[in-house]
């Protein structure tokens, strides 16, 4: 619910400390109250989400056996109505012991397939 007499396209991105299922966390505590509490600020400000690419988790510990789904891209309807084929994609991890993740909204259509022809084919005696 964005406050009254605001206006524009909202996009919120960061580390949210928090996921939103069970699913987003592995070998580390999941509380279901918190993930209630988040998806309903999620839900009560209008907000959604892109399905991420590259990966299901964003943070990953020192000795690589907990992993979490922390950062995100969170949309006001308007957004997703203008780019509604935006993508997300998390990166590979470098330095930090989160996964940079990437919004886009570029279309990434280079059109058709060329067709291929190879010389050899004349070769193909075939009826």
């Amino acid at each position: 619910m964005v406050p009254v007499g605001v206006q524009g396209l909202w996009v919120l991105m960061g580390d949210f400390n928090d996921v939103r299922d069970v699913s987003e966390r592995m070998n580390s505590e999941f509380v279901a109250s918190n993930a209630e509490a988040f998806n309903q600020f999620i839900l009560s400000a209008g907000l959604v989400e892109y399905n991420m690419g590259g990966g299901n988790f964003t943070y990953i510990s020192d000795n690589g056996r907990k992993l979490s789904k922390l950062d995100r891209f969170l949309v006001c309807l308007g957004f997703r109505e203008k780019w509604p084929n935006a993508n997300v994609v998390a990166l590979a991890r470098e330095v930090s012991d989160h996964r940079p993740i990437i919004l886009s909204t570029v279309q990434s259509d280079f059109g058709h397939i060329p067709f291929r022809f190879f010389n050899s084919w004349f070769d193909y005696n075939g009826s």
